[in-house]
């Protein structure tokens, strides 16, 4: 018989892999409706996310996010502020650098992925998933060794 560790971690794997891919199909489906790539919803989830309390944001702040070359994140910024889901400005102390924001159809479009993923997900999942997760986290870890019964 598995180790309940084991199974936490089955369970969650595969309590997590339902979720991801309810999540992930919302996703396409929102970037497809606003005609984005999904790396574009991407820099647009990103944003959003380290924007604390702060309207303009350094366009450096993205570059740890991504697996991708300055450049590349560059032309995804681009295109966003092309189509005004974004807007970029010189930063006024350091010219050389670049400062993003959110604009209103931006926040339409992670609010709509919001809204997508929250109907998408069922409530049967999440109890599991939320299960699995208190779980995981009841039990002890030391180093090198399987936490016993």
């Amino acid at each position: 018989m598995a180790s309940p560790l084991v199974v936490d971690f089955e369970e969650l794997y595969v309590n997590l892999g339902k979720v991801y891919v309810t999540i992930q199909r919302a996703a396409q489906r929102i970037a497809r409706e606003n005609q984005l790539s999904m790396s574009h919803l991407q820099v647009l989830l990103v944003i959003n996310r380290i924007r604390d309390r702060r309207e303009w944001i350094h366009l450096k702040e993205l570059y740890p996010h991504f697996r991708l070359t300055q450049p590349a994140i560059g032309r995804l910024v681009r295109y966003l502020a092309y189509w005004e889901y974004i807007q970029i400005k010189r930063d006024e102390e350091d010219r050389r650098r670049l400062l993003i924001r959110l604009l209103p159809a931006g926040k339409a479009v992670l609010q709509r992925f919001r809204q997508v993923s929250a109907e998408s997900l069922d409530p049967h999942s999440l109890s599991l998933l939320e299960r699995s997760l208190q779980r995981l986290y009841r039990l002890k870890f030391a180093p090198g060794e399987l936490p016993t019964e």
